[in-house]
């Protein structure tokens, strides 16, 4: 069991090592890390699997309208939740511990999605974490027309 341990710690150990090596592996990941986040997720959706572009080259319409409404609409909500981590790790004084358990599956997740693959399907689980900061966004903001 030790034999198995101490060889896959060698191994991870020269992964780590190869992409530390590597300029152009870094800047691959940081220039492919905007697929991880922006995304609606219509791949696994039947009938919303290829480009806008194949559906406008058919002259389909709907398929490109419903893809961009997903997209826009997953986009807002991560625009929103980013806004909500940010109010609440800028309030006054320390942040509450909740706040930074909600905070640490994002930050883990993210962070290790800018060195190795980015793909969508790896944002799913941030998402309802995500979605508790914006609803605290939207919770914590004042009435509209409020002074």
């Amino acid at each position: 069991m030790n034999v198995l341990i101490s060889g896959a710690s060698g191994m991870v150990g020269t992964a780590f090592g190869d992409v530390l090596k590597s300029q152009g592996h870094a800047v691959t990941r940081l220039t492919r890390f905007p697929d991880f986040w922006l995304s609606g997720h219509t791949g696994y959706i039947v009938g919303l699997t290829e480009s806008i572009a194949d559906y406008r080259a058919r002259g389909a319409f709907a398929a490109p309208v419903i893809k961009a409404a997903l997209l826009a609409l997953n986009t807002a909500l991560i625009v929103a939740g980013l806004i909500g981590i940010a109010r609440a790790l800028t309030r006054p004084g320390t942040p509450p511990p909740g706040v930074l358990l909600l905070l640490a599956p994002i930050v883990c997740i993210a962070a290790v999605h800018v060195v190795m693959f980015a793909a969508p399907r790896y944002q799913v689980p941030i998402m309802p974490f995500l979605l508790m900061f914006a609803g605290a966004l939207w919770l914590h903001s004042p009435p509209v027309g409020a002074e």
